[in-house]
C-alpha cells in the first residue's frame, strides 16, 4: 500500500472520528434536558433530624411524582422544586455524567428546608418527572409542553389534602423549577390560584441556549440539539427562555442571582427581574471569591446558611 494511500485512509478515518465525536457532542446536550440523567438522592430528611413522609402524586397525564412530606405547626405550607438534572435532595458530584459542574460540594437543598420546618412551615420537596424517583413520561421533557402539569398537580395536592385544605402555599422555586411554575401561572392561572399559591422563589431562571453559550457549548452544537429538539416535537431551544412566562406571574416575587456566576447573563437575568409585574424584591449575591462562593451552584445553596431573607419573604405573604 503506497504511502499516498495510507494517509488517505489515515484522514478518513480522522474525518469519521471527528463526525461521530460532533455527533455525540450534539446528541448529548440535546438529550440533557429532554431525556435528562436521574441521579441518586443520597440522603433524606432524616438524615437532618427531619421526620417525613413519602408521599406520591399523580399528574394529569398520569405521570406519578414522589415526593417528601414534612409537616409543620403554622397553617402554611412550601413546596420546593430543583433545577433541571437535580433532585429534591440536590446534586450530587458523585453522580455526575460528562458534563462536570465543577462545583466543590453537593448541593443540598434540605438544610435551607430545615430552617423552614423549624419555623413552622409544612414543606412538600418533590422530583419532576424523569428525575430522581419519579416516573418517565412516555415523550421528551418539555417544560411548556407538558413537564408544567407537575407544579400544578403539587400545588393541587396540598390544596386539597384534608390536612392542609385552605392553607396558603408559598412556591421554594429554583432555576428551571421557578420556570416551570411561571408556565403553570400562564397556561393555567385558574388552577394555580385556587390552590391557593401566594408567593413564590425564582431563583436563577436563565435561557437554556444563552446558559449554554455561556457554558462554552458551540453554536454549532446547540444548532444540532435544536435540530433534534424540532425533530422530536420539543419546544425549541431558543424558547426555552423564561422572559415570556415571567410576565404571567400574578404573585409576589423573590427573585436570587449570584452577580458572579459566569454562565449567567446579567443583562439578560435584569430583563427577567424588571418584566415580573407583581411586588418583588432581588437579591444579588455579591461576595468575596472564596470556597467557589461565585459559581453557579453557590446560589443553590445559599438560604442554607443565610435563612432569615427567606423566612421574612414567605412570612410576609403567607397568612
Amino acid at each position: 500500500m503506497s504511502t499516498l494511500m495510507i494517509t488517505g485512509l489515515v484522514l478518513a478515518a480522522l474525518v469519521l472520528v471527528g463526525f461521530l465525536g460532533s455527533r455525540f457532542v450534539i446528541q448529548f446536550i440535546a438529550t440533557m434536558f429532554t431525556r435528562p440523567n436521574r441521579q441518586a438522592l443520597v440522603k433524606n430528611p432524616a438524615d437532618y433530624g427531619l421526620s417525613y413522609e413519602d408521599v406520591s402524586i399523580k399528574t394529569q397525564d398520569g405521570v406519578t411524582l414522589s415526593a417528601w412530606l414534612m409537616r409543620g405547626t403554622n397553617e402554611k405550607v412550601i413546596i420546593l422544586g430543583h433545577p433541571g438534572t437535580f433532585t429534591r435532595y440536590g446534586y450530587s458530584l458523585k453522580h455526575e455524567t460528562l458534563f462536570k459542574s465543577g462545583y466543590s460540594k453537593d448541593v443540598e437543598f434540605l438544610p435551607a428546608v430545615k430552617h423552614l420546618v423549624d419555623a413552622g412551615y409544612s414543606v412538600l420537596m418533590y422530583d419532576q418527572r424523569n428525575h430522581g424517583q419519579s416516573g418517565a413520561s412516555d415523550r421528551p421533557h418539555d417544560l411548556s409542553g407538558h413537564v408544567y402539569w407537575d407544579a400544578v398537580a403539587v400545588a393541587e395536592f396540598m390544596a386539597n389534602h384534608p390536612d392542609f385544605k385552605g392553607q396558603d402555599i408559598g412556591l421554594f422555586a429554583i432555576c428551571m423549577n421557578s420556570m416551570i411554575n411561571a408556565i403553570a401561572m400562564t397556561k393555567e392561572p385558574e388552577r394555580m390560584k385556587k390552590a391557593n399559591v401566594k408567593a413564590m422563589t425564582i431563583i436563577q431562571p436563565h435561557s437554556v441556549d444563552l446558559w449554554l453559550s455561556r457554558s462554552g457549548i458551540p453554536n454549532w452544537v446547540l444548532k444540532g440539539a435544536d435540530k433534534i429538539y424540532r425533530k422530536r416535537g420539543v419546544t425549541p431551544l431558543a424558547d426555552w427562555n423564561p422572559i415570556g412566562n415571567m410576565k404571567h406571574i400574578f404573585v409576589p416575587a423573590l427573585f436570587v442571582q449570584n452577580l458572579h456566576d459566569k454562565t449567567s447573563d446579567m443583562d439578560h437575568m435584569r430583563e427577567i427581574f424588571s418584566v415580573i409585574p407583581t411586588e418583588k424584591t432581588a437579591i444579588w449575591i455579591d461576595e468575596p471569591d472564596e470556597d467557589h462562593s461565585r459559581h453557579r451552584f453557590h446560589t443553590y445553596n445559599w438560604f442554607n446558611h443565610h435563612p432569615q431573607p427567606l423566612l421574612d419573604f414567605f412570612g410576609r405573604y403567607l397568612k
